[in-house]
Order: C-alpha cells, then structure tokens, then sequence
C-alpha cells in the first residue's frame, strides 16, 4: 500500500493535468452575447448543449438556447490550432470540419494540412476527398487568376479587338462591378434560417424605436430571439431600420455556394473566354472568390432567367427558366446546361471553337446532385426581393455574344 498510493496519486494528478489542458485548448478567444443582452468578452468553449465563458478567471455555463451570437477574435492559426489540438489523434470527421473553418476563412494551405491528416487516418473518407478536390481547384484558380492579372495590366487588349494576326481570338475583360457591404448585408438577412447560429446584430436603440412603431413593448420586442427580431423588422421596418440589423457571417447556403457551387461554376464557365469575359453573352460571372466577387456572382446567377417560348407559365405567356431554381433544381438552368447535350430539358448552346459539353457527366452525377441539394433545401424555397439596385454586366455588344 506504501508503494501503491504514491503511484496512484501521481497518475491521478497526471490525469488531472491532462484533462486541465484538454479543457484550455478547447477554449478559444471570442464575444459571447446573450439574448438578455449580456456580454461575455474572454475564453469561449463550446461544450455541446453549453457554452463555457471564462472571464477574468470566472467560467459562467450559457445554455446555447440562451445564447444571441458567439464570434471569435483569435487570429485564423491560433483558432486552427486550439481546435486540431482539442482532437482525438485518430478523428478524421473533426479535422474535415477544422479544413472547412480554415477554406471559409481563406486558409487554403491550412485547410489541406487538415484533410491530408484525415485522410491519413481514413484513406476512405470521401467527405475528405470531395474537400480536397474543392480546396486544390481554389488554389489553381487563385494561381491563374494571380498568374494573368501582371499580363492584363500590361497589355489591355482595345475593345475593338477579337483577333490577333495569327486568328487567335482575344476577349475583352469585363470592368468589375460588385454589390457593395450594404447589398451583401441584405442578401445575408434574407437566406438566412431561423434554426442556424448565426450572428445578428440589433442596436437596442434600433429595438426601442421598432417596437415604438409598431406598438409592441420594448422589453417583450427585446425578449424575442434575434432571429424573431429580425423577421419583424424586415416585413414591418423601414429601409433605414432594415439597413442597420448586421449579420455577422455567411448563411449557411452562402458557404455552400461559395465552398461547392462557385468553384465548380468557377472552373468550368467563367474563363475568359466563356462567361468570364466578352463571349459570356448576357450573363457574365467575375473570377474572384472574395466575399464581394462571391455575393455577386450568387446575386447574378439568381437573378438570371433565359426567356423561351419553349417554357410557357401554367396562363400562357413565357414563364422562363432560372439558372438557380429554388425547390426545383432538377430543371433548372444550372443543372440542364451542366449536362451533355441531349440529357436535359434545354442544352447549352453550341460554344464556338469549344469542345465544352456539360460540367456532369449525367443526372446520378455527384455533382449534379449536390447542385440539385443546394437548390432545393440550402436556400429558402421562396425567392426574396433583396431591395438591391444592381445592374449585372454583359458582354459588349462589340462582342460576338454567342452564349445565353
């Protein structure tokens, strides 16, 4: 027993010490607000159904029904860190989720640290590989675009031009128009969901002045979800009121588009000699994967629709068909003009001098169908009017505009 309890002791303080750390890694520097208005500024852990805030030494437990917003302020690395470190040696789902922190957060090459190491641990994860696949087409079209921007600037070619001596066909670049902070802000506030935690930002004068006007109290206005909050502002509020609710980060059915849909769209239409320049006919996308490029390419794809007689509406007349159809992806452009020519309700035209024929290689595609999935239960299934005043381009009418 002598020789016994000192080795017991020790281990029991060994333990101890390990489950300490385990419990300071999983802590990550950050802003937590409650929906009473409460504000805790200092270490957040997210421990399942709770939160822990560890404040001057102090750890307070919020239930996350209780919680308004949490938003971290560690840099990228550090946050990267403190979650892979939190892991077990041998979770491959965890580091694809930790991949998917640092590709939203701009972190390629942290992201494909991450995915090599679960796929070490799970050759067989395809989860990982699909990620994989994601992340190394962003960086090849983050080195293209790095690549011709020094040439661009060079030698712009003049508007008049289609052709080199040799018959080469040269496209004009299309200026770059993007919506502003205010128009992505609106596009946030109407995809997203009540159930995601997201977070919405109410100044409490704003609140105060809202429930004046619609004759609500403000104390029972403020007891409301930020969620609730924010419906009743945006269907009752006036454009000032609308203008000055904040949503903090993407909604889910932006990351998707823009960590799944945009970069599939990215590399296969929107090249300079296609959608991305002068021969994109009417709907030109922008080769950019900054948030600003982003919302605006989504905005443009949702609003594009291409008129045929060929798609009457149930009182006659041309309804038209949406290149991004909500509740309806299997028909919509998107996934008809992705798919080889014959397989779908309408073809892509003809590319001149292309030898394109579709992104899918059929309907069972796995990307069609994560293209089908995005349409029909990531965005909200009624299409909002997002207020914006925005114009997207077209090819110059100098410019032989072959493409829809």
């Amino acid at each position: 027993m002598k020789r016994l309890f000192p080795r017991l002791f020790a281990g029991s303080v060994v333990a101890l010490l390990i489950l300490l750390c385990a419990s300071a890694l999983l802590a990550v520097p950050g802003i937590l607000k409650t929906k009473t208005g409460q504000t805790y500024n200092g270490d957040i852990k997210d421990d399942g159904d709770t939160y822990t805030a560890t404040v001057d030494k102090i750890e307070t437990t919020i239930p996350k029904t209780d919680v308004a917003s949490v938003s971290y302020t560690g840099s990228i690395d550090d946050q990267y860190n403190q979650r892979l470190a939190a892991l077990d040696p041998k979770d491959a789902e965890g580091r694809v989720k930790i991949a998917r922190f640092a590709f939203d957060n701009g972190r390629n090459d942290l992201a494909i640290q991450a995915l090599s190491t679960a796929m070490q641990i799970n050759p067989d994860n395809a989860d990982a590989l699909e990620m994989l696949r994601t992340v190394q087409a962003q960086q090849q079209l983050d080195h293209s675009q790095a690549a011709a921007a020094p040439a661009a600037e060079a030698a712009p070619p003049g508007p008049d031009q289609t052709a080199d001596a040799n018959g080469t066909p040269i496209f004009t670049p299309i200026p770059k128009h993007l919506l502003t902070t205010a128009d992505i802000n609106a596009i946030r506030q109407a995809e997203v969901k009540p159930n995601e935690d997201i977070p919405i930002s109410i100044p409490a004068d704003l609140r105060r002045k809202f429930a004046a006007r619609i004759g609500m109290n403000y104390n029972d206005f403020s007891a409301l979800s930020p969620f609730d909050q924010l419906e009743m502002i945006m269907q009752q509020g006036d454009a000032e009121m609308k203008a000055a609710v904040k949503i903090g980060r993407d909604p889910q059915a932006l990351l998707d588009f823009k960590r799944e849909i945009q970069p599939m769209v990215l590399r296969n239409c929107a090249t300079s000699g296609c959608h991305g320049g002068a021969a994109g006919g009417k709907l030109i996308l922008y080769n950019g994967t900054d948030t600003a490029a982003t919302y605006t390419n989504f905005y443009i794809m949702e609003q594009f629709t291409m008129h045929s007689t060929a798609h009457a509406g149930f009182f006659g007349g041309d309804a038209g068909s949406k290149l991004i159809q909500r509740g309806d992806g299997a028909h919509s452009l998107l996934v008809s003009f992705g798919l080889p020519a014959g397989q779908a309700d309408v073809s892509h035209p003809k590319v001149p001098n292309s030898s394109f024929n579709g992104i899918f290689h059929s309907r069972e595609d796995r990307l069609c169908q994560q293209a089908i999935t995005w349409m029909d239960k990531g965005l909200n299934l009624i299409e909002p009017n997002y207020g914006i005043n925005y114009t997207p381009p077209t090819a110059p009418t100098s410019q032989p505009a072959t493409l829809p």
